[in-house]
């Protein structure tokens, strides 16, 4: 079950995360800082990005190819095999402050 878990969790987060990210970044790179964590009915991942801004967000000031590090934490419920809740944590000013938003 753990390996099987691991997978799944692990796939699941980095299709999403790219899938949503890959429209304004470029040269991604996204790692596991700790590896999943499991405890009864919740898994958890903390994870770093690292990528090149490329310009497309209209209210950021940063530079086309400013690098961009962010880290976060993913934390799932699972119920009968499936994710039934989801949360992630990550420092979204910090990254507003990277792209030169405020």
């Amino acid at each position: 079950m753990q390996d099987t878990l691991f997978n799944f969790v692990s796939l699941s987060i980095m299709v999403t995360f790219f899938i949503t990210r890959k429209y304004y970044f470029d040269d991604v790179e996204m790692t596991l800082a700790v590896g999943v964590i499991e405890d009864d009915k919740y898994v958890s991942v903390r994870w770093t990005f690292i990528a090149k801004y490329n310009g497309k967000i209209d209210s950021a000031n940063a530079n086309a190819g400013t690098e961009i590090l962010l880290s976060g934490t993913d934390i799932f419920y699972i119920e009968d095999g499936k994710i039934k809740d989801y949360w992630v944590s990550s420092d979204g000013i910090d990254l507003m402050k990277q792209l030169g938003m405020f």
